[in-house]
């Protein structure tokens, strides 16, 4: 009889509960790119439910936005290199609703993902972003310049 509280207790100790998913602690091996990809994926989830809101000043596309763009931060606090999220926040910085301060910070952050991008496997996006932030910026010349980057970059 002595026995049986000790069986429970070891399968209570073996029976996952469900919430060890749900809290990833550190930021060492799998837990970060955990924690990485569910930021991201979260966050791409947001800005895409921010984009069914047609008009660009509608308040919650821009809250949305905002709060997709929070989530980036929180990704690149974790991996600073990553530059598919780099892109992502440079991308959606881009948008005109959110002032031209954002605009200037999406340059620094396609600029530094560039910088990041080892392989160049990111080239073509990030001239292509880096011209339309430009050209929303009012500096047309250097927006054409990256946009010949970019053509330059395509095959044929």
């Amino acid at each position: 009889m002595w026995l049986r509280p000790w069986v429970v207790l070891l399968v209570l100790l073996w029976i996952p509960t469900g919430q060890a998913a749900d809290v990833l602690p550190g930021k060492k091996g799998k837990n970060k790119i955990q924690q990485l990809h569910r930021l991201k994926e979260n966050a791409r989830i947001l800005y895409y439910a921010a984009l069914k809101h047609r008009r660009r000043d509608h308040p919650e596309r821009i809250s949305q936005t905002q709060q997709a763009i929070q989530l980036l931060y929180k990704a690149l606090q974790l991996e600073p290199t990553d530059v598919e999220a780099r892109v992502w926040l440079g991308e959606w910085l881009s948008r005109p609703e959110l002032g031209p301060t954002a605009l200037g910070q999406a340059v620094k952050e396609l600029q530094r993902a560039r910088q990041d991008d080892d392989t160049g496997s990111w080239d073509f996006e990030i001239a292509t972003q880096l011209g339309i932030v430009l050209s929303h910026m009012g500096r047309f010349a250097d927006a054409v310049a990256e946009y010949d980057r970019g053509l330059r970059l395509l095959p044929g």
